[in-house]
């Protein structure tokens, strides 16, 4: 289980992890599954009642297809995409 968590935090997809560890992809995908629910039943139990003025962040972007500057008009749900994550609380 380490070594897909690991891989899967570095940024491997799950179907690539699957047969680096010779699992099968629904195994990859339970035991990421199981870590995600384990890691928000200790996130709940531990953050609780906390007052933040400001929350820092980070970023992660994927490329779809292209560019968002290499788009022509028409091809307005093409190009890069991003989505940000919260890191840390700040008091």
């Amino acid at each position: 289980m380490p070594m897909v968590l690991e891989a899967h935090v570095e940024g491997s997809s799950l179907r690539v992890i699957s047969p680096t560890v010779n699992l099968a992809d629904n195994t990859v995908i339970s035991l990421v599954r199981a870590a995600c629910e384990k890691g928000q039943m200790i996130h709940n139990a531990h953050l609780q009642n906390i007052n933040t003025s400001q929350m820092s962040s980070d970023e992660f972007w994927s490329l779809i297809q292209k560019k968002q500057k290499q788009c022509q008009y028409q091809e307005l749900t093409e190009g890069d995409s991003w989505v940000g994550k919260p890191l840390g609380f700040i008091q």
